[in-house]
């Protein structure tokens, strides 16, 4: 851990601004430029400035005008009425797999979305679910899926046929750990609050922070990882009555883990932080760009919001929350997706309704270019030549969408 926390800081240290790398003014160690980015090796992190994208005008990746794939209607079928999906892979054989927590089912479709068979049910017992939250594809033939109902995971076969569960060990400190996906080993990074739940109640600006740690197949602890900044909080009284908040635009962990290595950010800034399975620290990635500032017009539509839609008597907790001082930008990002190539994608913060646009690069830290998204979803899942998500139609018909991801090089 020591060794980690001094090569971390010895990169921080190490930063200088994208513009003075340019110029081929840095740190001490190996540097080298190649167009758009600048790599420069600190106590043996890789370290890529990014100062442009690589795709050039007419190049890159963007989607289909229209989706090649839809699940979801209003009316017909139970099969095809979704409800509360939360996520959506697509399998090796082409199937569609939809976690519909709202039925506590997985519901398999063909490649061409016909429906094929349902497995599980509301319970407690082996394949049932209480509230599926998460789910991921693992090793070549199974699922993984995570029920925040019971805290506990449960693997199935790529037909859905039960496997087994288990739960995640304790950390040593905080409550039950969430995990953030497995790795090509079968061992799964999860994270906890490193303060745990009888922390004191202090007034005022408060950020927490998770610890990481790494867990066998089975759940028990393999290592504990690092202790990385978690939700900015401010804790309030109103009313003799404390309670945690989050910031309105307050700075948030995004994690992801792939096959052989995870990303976090703390969305303080465009900056990501690459690690082994082991936690060790192996590459930091910025890019020259600077967070959406939070105008006068955003400020106010988030007082409209809090202040609108209660039909109670004047909530003092809510007026609180309405007056409450805002940042002055937004988050960078948040959320991270590492698709079946490896490369990162990058979720720009965006306002509800807005369309979402993500960075993506590549498994080496090189930003390629922007790929926007429809809005109103949630990306679930990026492979090759497809994004596969959950998005909400005009009439709030939730839908699974599969997208072309059409690659122009």
């Amino acid at each position: 851990m020591a060794a980690l926390e001094e090569g971390l800081h010895s990169a921080r240290r190490c930063a200088v601004p994208a513009a003075l790398l340019a110029l081929g003014i840095g740190c001490a160690g190996e540097s080298g430029e190649s167009g758009s980015m600048v790599v420069r090796d600190s106590a043996g992190i890789t370290i890529v400035e990014n100062i442009s994208a690589a795709w050039a005008e007419g190049e890159g990746w963007r989607l289909s005008d229209e989706p090649v794939l839809t699940i979801g209607v209003l009316e017909g079928p139970e099969e095809y009425q979704l409800f509360q999906a939360v996520a959506a892979r697509q399998l090796r054989g082409g199937e569609i797999v939809v976690a519909n927590s709202g039925t506590h089912e997985l519901r398999f479709y063909d490649s061409t979305g016909v429906f094929l068979r349902a497995v599980g049910r509301e319970g407690e017992g082996p394949g049932e679910f209480r509230m599926m939250g998460m789910m991921w594809r693992a090793g070549r033939d199974s699922l993984v899926v995570f029920d925040f109902g019971l805290t506990r995971l449960t693997v199935l076969s790529a037909r859905g046929e039960f496997g087994r569960t288990f739960t995640l060990a304790q950390l040593p400190s905080g409550g039950p750990p969430l995990p953030v996906g497995p790795f090509s080993d079968g061992s799964f990074l999860a994270y906890t609050s490193a303060i745990g739940p009888g922390r004191e109640m202090r007034e005022g600006y408060s950020r927490d922070t998770f610890l990481y740690g790494r867990f066998a197949a089975s759940g028990e602890i393999i290592d504990t990882l690092v202790r990385l900044p978690g939700h900015e909080r401010q804790i309030a009284t109103v009313g003799g009555r404390s309670r945690f908040v989050a910031l309105p635009y307050g700075r948030s962990p995004v994690v992801a883990a792939a096959a052989d290595r995870w990303y976090y950010g703390a969305s303080d800034a465009w900056e990501t932080e690459r690690y082994s399975p082991a936690g060790t620290l192996t590459g930091i990635t910025r890019r020259a760009v600077t967070n959406r500032p939070i105008t006068a017009d955003i400020a106010e539509d988030y007082r409209r919001s809090v202040l609108e839609g209660s039909s109670r008597a004047p909530d003092p907790f809510r007026q609180w929350r309405a007056n409450m001082p805002l940042p002055e930008t937004m988050p960078a990002y948040r959320q991270f997706l590492v698709d079946d190539e490896g490369n990162l994608w990058v979720a720009e913060y965006k306002r509800r309704g807005e369309q979402p646009s993500w960075a993506v690069f590549d498994p080496e830290g090189q930003f390629l270019g922007n790929v926007d998204t429809p809005a109103d979803g949630r990306v679930s899942h990026i492979g090759s030549d497809f994004v596969l998500g959950i998005w909400d139609d005009e009439m709030d018909v939730q839908q699974v969408r599969m997208y072309r991801l059409v690659k122009e090089e």
